[in-house]
């Protein structure tokens, strides 16, 4: 897709038609006070048929949800997210195991200078409708990370082009020879003649996840592909907004900047991370940031002979600048599977991530825009209106290079720099064991849970019969590694599973 046009815009609205949490609230409180019990919103239905249009034409399908929301391949929780909204709606059957009485909401809000995600429930019983808090303990678990704290709030989502238990599943295709790709194919058509029978699914238009004669054989959707650059761009502001409201923001954004956008520090090689050093920061900064800096930093913890690719190329340069500071990139990623470990999902969407990144950078600071040449570009993602950065040249990033190297000077010459450097720590577990906390700390519905944020009750726990079996917890994970059952979704070598054996061995 080619754009001809650079906007000179200060900022562009991503606001879209957005129906936030505080607006269904009043409608349908204003709807249950009314004479007419015709109105009434009262019911998960009633609440979907409330809704605009859009929202029931516009959703990703989850056949097997790790969320609250139970679902089957029958009968799927739905992710409505509409076209260019803020807040996103969800259901299942009101026959599942759990969340079939309520509507789950992730609402996308700006507090105090701030992007941020707030997840919430509404429930209908018998009648009667109530409303979670805004991040209610049981969403935090698993929205965080796994660190339990509100400020890493984020969507659970998974990158282009796999998204597991989600209906196109590969790349939104349904019907390709391998993997479910013609098992998904089955289940969708069954959909569209069981659906209608459905009190709660007859309310979507199946047509437009979509179109089916029933007579070709793989269909393209963009469902899934859709989701992913709107919860993306949304996550690219909470990133931002996060950076910005930092006390090292200021001084140090144009560094932050040049290391995201700069592509003449596209080789991936050291020597790159050696001029991007010399050109964005003073000589007493970059010592500063060298004795902080290890070589294990660059992909956060992980195997240092990982090959690096596409938009991981910058992530060195960015966890230059950021990591001595005490901002880790790992909370940046929306992926909750051991994929989040790796530097490429930070920047998930379909095309052109970092471009897309330094968009929603730009619009969200305006003396940056300016400094740039103004250079946002707004794109259509089927039907979704999202914004992009246009290229970088070398000569603006020279700009931002003298700007930045002004700032750190005023930094150092201010007397506060140690301040920005004091009781700053990344904490994150050794690299091997990142794997394991993927998986064991997102819910029991994904996997069984084992207390990896709290070591003392880990190291209690290890030496203990673990559950109905007769191994303890330790013997359990002995076992499982040995065997190369677990950790699943990475390769990892010989020698790094004796290092995962022997972490565990040595807690006790």
């Amino acid at each position: 897709m080619k754009y001809a046009l650079v906007l000179t815009l200060s900022f562009i609205s991503l606001n879209g038609h957005a129906l936030p949490f505080k607006e269904a609230k009043e409608i349908v409180e204003k709807r249950n006070s009314d004479k007419n019990p015709d109105n009434d919103v009262r019911t998960v239905e009633a609440f979907i048929k409330m809704l605009p249009n859009d929202y029931r034409e516009i959703f990703s399908m989850m056949t097997d949800s790790k969320s609250l929301q139970t679902s089957d391949e029958e009968n799927p929780r739905i992710l409505m997210y509409g076209k260019d909204r803020r807040t996103v709606y969800t259901f299942n059957s009101p026959h599942a195991t759990s969340g079939g009485d309520a509507i789950e909401l992730m609402d996308t809000v700006s507090k105090n200078g701030k992007t941020i995600f707030e997840f919430r429930e509404i429930n209908f019983k018998d009648g009667k409708v109530t409303y979670s808090q805004a991040n209610p303990q049981k969403c935090i678990r698993c929205h965080t990370h796994n660190t339990n704290d509100v400020q890493f709030m984020r969507p659970n989502w998974q990158p282009y082009s796999r998204w597991d238990g989600a209906l196109g599943s590969n790349d939104d295709i349904l019907g390709l020879s391998f993997g479910r790709g013609n098992y998904e194919l089955d289940l969708y058509r069954k959909m569209q003649q069981e659906f209608p029978n459905k009190e709660r699914y007859r309310l979507l238009n199946l047509e437009t996840f979509n179109k089916d004669d029933g007579k070709v054989t793989i269909l393209f959707g963009h469902a899934n592909m859709t989701l992913t650059s709107v919860l993306t761009q949304l996550n690219y502001e909470r990133i931002i907004t996060r950076l910005k409201t930092s006390s090292f923001y200021e001084y140090y954004k144009y560094a932050i900047f040049g290391a995201s956008a700069c592509r003449m520090f596209d080789d991936g090689k050291d020597d790159d991370l050696e001029k991007f050093k010399n050109m964005f920061f003073p000589q007493e900064i970059k010592e500063k940031h060298d004795q902080r800096y290890t070589k294990a930093m660059r992909y956060d913890w992980l195997d240092e002979s990982y090959r690096v690719k596409g938009t991981d190329l910058v992530m060195p340069l960015i966890n230059y600048v950021l990591g001595p500071l005490g901002e880790n990139t790992f909370y940046w990623s929306m992926n909750f599977k051991p994929r989040h470990l790796l530097p490429d999902p930070r920047f998930q969407t379909p095309t052109d991530s970092r471009s897309n990144f330094l968009g929603v950078f730009l619009n969200e600071d305006k003396e940056l825009l300016e400094l740039s040449g103004n250079r946002i570009i707004p794109q259509d993602v089927h039907g979704q209106m999202t914004i992009k950065s246009s290229q970088i040249h070398t000569e603006v990033c020279e700009k931002f290079a003298q700007k930045s190297i002004e700032k750190l000077n005023e930094l150092v010459e201010s007397g506060k720099l140690d301040s920005y450097y004091g009781n700053r720590a990344i904490s994150l577990l050794p690299k091997n064991i990142q794997s394991c906390v993927g998986c064991h700390s997102v819910g029991e519905g994904f996997a069984p849970e084992i207390p990896f944020a709290d070591v003392g009750k880990f190291r209690n726990a290890l030496d203990k019969k673990w559950r109905d079996y007769d191994k303890t917890l330790l013997e359990m994970i002995q076992y499982k590694v040995s065997t190369k059952q677990m950790p699943k979704g990475i390769d990892i070598t010989d020698q790094q599973r004796e290092e995962i054996l022997r972490y565990f061995e040595n807690l006790l």
